[in-house]
């Protein structure tokens, strides 16, 4: 599977880069979206990571915090759609499975 990382402060502009970009799903202070661009013969396929929200929670001031800040939006590209559709299936999987852990978890204590 070939995959690149961009990372992004949290203000970064997605809706000019990724103006036909759409949820694919979200969890409390983020979300999974999607989107493509390019030509047919050289299409791109990918997935973006929106953790925005937390930046109301960090202090731009505090150096931990402004490095946080600065990756708060993660964008991995496909070269192909299966690639793409593949990568959002497990990560889906994986966060049903920790949500599940969580609520199991939690019913343990009430």
């Amino acid at each position: 599977m070939t995959m690149r990382r961009h990372s992004y402060p949290y203000d970064y502009d997605l809706k000019s880069r990724f103006p036909q970009r759409r949820s694919a799903f979200g969890w409390e202070g983020g979300g999974l979206e999607i989107a493509e661009d390019g030509a047919e013969h050289n299409r791109r396929y990918y997935v973006i990571f929106d953790e925005g929200t937390m930046a109301d929670f960090l202090d731009p001031t505090d150096p931990t915090d402004a490095e946080v800040l600065s990756q708060l939006i993660t964008v991995l590209e496909f070269d192909s759609e299966a690639e793409r559709n593949a990568y959002v299936q497990e990560t889906r999987a994986e966060h049903a499975r920790m949500q599940a852990a969580h609520t199991t978890h939690r019913s343990q204590y009430e």
